[in-house]
């Protein structure tokens, strides 16, 4: 039972950084592009 419990831990782990890295790149194709800063 523990190994299940720790199972879905790092099962809702994952989909909630795959969620938040999905919600993040939307929210970057949604603004305008910002001009990169330069590097001298």
């Amino acid at each position: 039972m523990n190994k299940n419990i720790r199972r879905s831990i790092v099962l809702a782990a994952g989909v909630t950084g795959a969620w938040a890295l999905g919600s993040a790149t939307a929210a970057r194709t949604n603004c305008p592009p910002r001009p990169s800063p330069s590097r001298t």
